[in-house]
């Protein structure tokens, strides 16, 4: 059994330390308290979760599994020929030469 400070705990669940306290007092957290500082059940912890995570996208509540942007197959006007595709590209791909500031 592996036990992990309270802090730990917060910064596993990207929660503030106060938080942490607050969930280990309501019993939400598996903690242990001796005598010394409370102390979180890491593998107990991580099982809670991992528990939590749902297994789909859509069972979050979040996106649906249908495509949310349909692709249209509808061709689109404006394309450049061939030849202007080459002569962009080569005017990109050419090297810049460093013109001297005037002064």
């Amino acid at each position: 059994m592996r036990l992990i400070s309270i802090t730990q705990a917060a910064e596993m669940m990207s929660i503030g330390r106060t938080t942490a306290y607050a969930l280990a007092k309501s019993g939400k957290i598996p903690c242990v308290r001796g005598f010394g500082p409370l102390r979180v059940h890491y593998e107990k912890l991580v099982q809670m979760l991992e528990d939590s995570i749902p297994d789909t996208l859509s069972d979050a509540g979040g996106v649906s599994e249908e495509r949310v942007c349909p692709i249209k197959e509808e061709k689109r006007g404006g394309l450049a020929t061939p030849l202007q595709t080459v002569r962009t590209l080569d005017a990109l791909l050419a090297p810049r030469t460093m013109q001297q500031p005037r002064l």
